[in-house]
């Protein structure tokens, strides 16, 4: 690794063109270019991407360019860290989910994520499908799972599950010697209910007034694993999300089918201007094995 292609590459990164790196180095522009691809060939991964506006830093190169940018290190340095990113032990992952899907689901992926590669850092945020798709937060992470009516032409999506609600009861509640639990089943039964300005709750409802049974709304709770809790406790039944019912088994409660089925899609979503990274890799590999897991579960019941 030669001082260089550092600084060319450095060049590049503060310039974002050949052109201009060249400029600022006062050398001619094919060099910045054999300077680039002669250390992309060193470090063993691509630092850029290169499109007609010009040159496009990998998740891999910018992730160089942090520690190429710090004062004073040495070319020793740079060179182990090339080696810590091409073999995944350097750098930061920055993940988006929906709460429907932050709680049990991402803990899960995370603590499995982290067995493989210790040395990366994770941040989580659990965060409404609205700011994970608004465009002030786009690149801010390496992949998001969102709600299917948050879906965005501008992020690369991915279906991630389509599956349907389910309903849960305390574990001595009469119901829970029906395998499929039905409106006319939830008549007059003490119901936490999901938020009206969710579209499920919506689809619920309609379903209800179309059976003609009305359930008695004792709680109002817009979140899955709060919902687990109140329903562990004997308040009541509650319709909710089966990535939720299944990591809270602990608690205690019992899962049914709800018929007539209330399905809903989540969506993987990525930045679109930036490449996929193979740690972006992994963990999506890790979330669908999980997700396999969970909807493995439900077709044995």
């Amino acid at each position: 690794m030669k001082h260089s292609q550092i600084e060319a590459f450095r060049a590049a990164m503060l310039k974002g063109k050949v052109t201009a790196a060249a400029e600022h180095l006062n050398v001619s522009q094919p060099s910045v270019t054999r300077l680039i691809r002669e250390l992309e060939e060193e470090v063993g991964f691509k630092l850029f991407i290169r499109r007609k506006a010009g040159l496009e830093p990998t998740s891999a190169g910018i992730q160089f360019y942090k520690v190429v940018d710090a004062s004073y290190i040495g070319l020793s340095d740079l060179e182990t860290a090339a080696v810590h990113i091409r073999e995944h032990k350097l750098g930061t992952m920055h993940i988006a989910a929906i709460p429907a899907m932050g709680y049990g689901f991402m803990p899960e992926v995370v603590a499995r994520f982290k067995k493989q590669y210790p040395d990366i850092e994770l941040k989580l945020n659990v965060i409404p499908s609205t700011e994970i798709t608004n465009p002030q937060n786009f690149g801010s992470y390496e992949v998001g799972i969102i709600l299917e009516h948050e879906f965005t032409a501008k992020l690369k999506t991915d279906l991630f599950v389509e599956s349907s609600l389910v309903l849960i009861l305390p574990s001595d509640h009469r119901l829970t010697k029906k395998k499929v639990i039905v409106p006319r089943d939830l008549h007059g039964e003490d119901m936490i209910s999901d938020s009206p300005m969710h579209e499920t709750r919506r689809d619920f409802d309609m379903i209800m007034k179309q059976h003609d049974s009305v359930a008695n709304e004792i709680i109002e709770c817009p979140l899955s694993s709060i919902t687990c809790s109140f329903v562990a406790r004997g308040l009541g039944v509650g319709l909710v999300n089966p990535f939720v019912a299944y990591y809270e088994r602990h608690l205690g409660h019992e899962i049914r089918p709800f018929k007539p089925a209330i399905t809903f899609k989540k969506y993987l979503v990525y930045p679109r201007y930036d490449s996929r990274s193979p740690l972006t890799d992994e963990i999506t590999r890790i979330m669908e094995e999980c997700r396999d897991e969970v909807l493995e579960f439900y077709s044995k019941e």
